[in-house]
């Protein structure tokens, strides 16, 4: 009740003002999801099942694949040059850099953006994934683009498995003091057949 109610993105999935970690191996269709979100957003269209999504500006930090093969899946999923899709591509963007994550958040202010997409996080700082006490320093940044009010989405690679991971926050690559900090985590599998 002292938070208020909270406005949904994808109604009881992504919301404004929360981090949202997408964990998934290589290969499994983490940025088709990410970018199927995107239009889903842009548009006010159902995605995944879910009606009610708020139509909003999206923000797309692309640290992963570069502008030709972002233009070529955005015309696969036949975006149009009028939805208010917005892409930092392979501009060196570190989260871990405060000068970086406050150019961010100015883009975001002046696009009023619902959603921003971070693609990927190891690719978005210089910090080592496996220890806490680095990736705690990730944390504030996380939140200072929250606290923009618009819904965050960090898609994050897996590691490798093994026999014992449960959940998916034990698949999620990395330290789990940041997996255990961000507000939503999800995972996806692909099914080979």
């Amino acid at each position: 009740e002292e938070a208020g109610e909270i406005r949904w993105v994808v109604p009881n999935g992504i919301a404004r003002g929360f981090i949202h970690l997408l964990s998934a191996p290589p290969k499994s269709g983490k940025t088709w999801f990410g970018l199927t979100l995107a239009k889903a957003v842009c548009t006010g269209t159902p995605w995944a099942g879910a009606d009610g999504i708020e139509q909003g500006p999206v923000l797309w930090i692309d640290e992963e694949m570069g502008a030709p093969l972002m233009v070529r899946r955005l015309r696969q999923l036949e975006f149009h040059e009028d939805l208010p899709f917005h892409t930092i591509s392979l501009a060196g963007f570190r989260l871990d850099q405060a000068l970086d994550v406050s150019r961010v958040i100015e883009e975001v202010e002046r696009i009023g953006a619902a959603l921003i997409v971070v693609d990927s996080l190891r690719r978005c700082h210089h910090l080592d994934e496996n220890d806490n006490s680095q990736m705690r320093h990730l944390l504030p940044m996380l939140h200072a683009l929250a606290n923009t009010g618009a819904a965050v989405v960090v898609i994050h690679h897996d590691r490798k498995r093994t026999l014992n991971d449960s959940s998916e926050q034990e698949r999620s690559s990395g330290a789990l003091d940041l997996i255990a900090q961000v507000d939503m985590v999800f995972g996806m599998r692909r099914d080979r057949d």
